[in-house]
């Protein structure tokens, strides 16, 4: 549907090709776009002032979840990490391979599965916000009540899309954000630098 309805210039996955007729559409659709195809090598993506770097997976795994593409999303002082479908596998190569930095947001991995976090990436990562996505009612039992506990016992404050639905974070490049959740009438405020928070409340309609 985004490819379809939205003028798209790059496309970047995993590299690995998977076996499902999602997958096969999604495929079509970007070739049928025009889109550029990028690997998930190394690099770093300059979208007007913010820039995204990619976190290339372990090569040879050929494991999906494994192989998720990271994106380090950099704008101003206020950074945020995307991790995908992450296991510990591909948390811990990371941790040795690339510079994780201390960041404000943290999409924490696998939805919250006991698998896709460990003290070593809580410690690293030190988000103030960590985002589960998550369905609701989902058979797999996410996310981790346990997961959830550390996170929070590392200072941050946790938004899971099966209770707060749809999570919005508008930033400033001076670092201050607002976290908007679709099923609460207030904006909840980020801290500005230095530890303040901002007075800023916004409805999220």
């Amino acid at each position: 549907a985004v490819l379809g309805g939205t003028v798209v210039r790059f496309y970047l996955d995993n590299g690995l090709p998977h076996t499902t007729a999602t997958y096969q559409r999604t495929i079509q659709a970007v070739t049928a776009s025009g889109a550029q195809y990028l690997r998930p090598t190394a690099r770093t993506i300059s979208l007007g002032s913010a820039r995204l770097r990619v976190l290339p997976p372990p090569p040879n795994i050929g494991d999906q979840n494994n192989s998720s593409v990271g994106i380090l999303v950099q704008y101003g002082k206020f950074q945020a990490l995307l991790t995908g479908d992450s296991e510990q596998l591909e948390l811990q190569y990371w941790l040795e391979r690339d510079s994780i930095p201390r960041v404000t947001v943290v999409k924490v991995a696998h939805h919250g599965s006991r698998n896709g976090t460990s003290p070593e990436w809580i410690e690293a990562t030190h988000p103030q916000v960590a985002v589960i996505s998550v369905g609701t009612g989902n058979t797999y039992g996410h996310p981790s009540a346990e997961v959830i506990e550390e996170w929070e016992n590392a200072g941050a404050t946790v938004y899971r899309t099966d209770q707060d639905g749809a999570v919005i974070i508008q930033v400033k490049r001076d670092g201050s954000y607002i976290v908007l959740n679709q099923r609460s009438s207030v904006a909840n405020p980020g801290a500005m630098p230095g530890g303040e928070p901002t007075n800023t409340q916004v409805s999220p309609g």
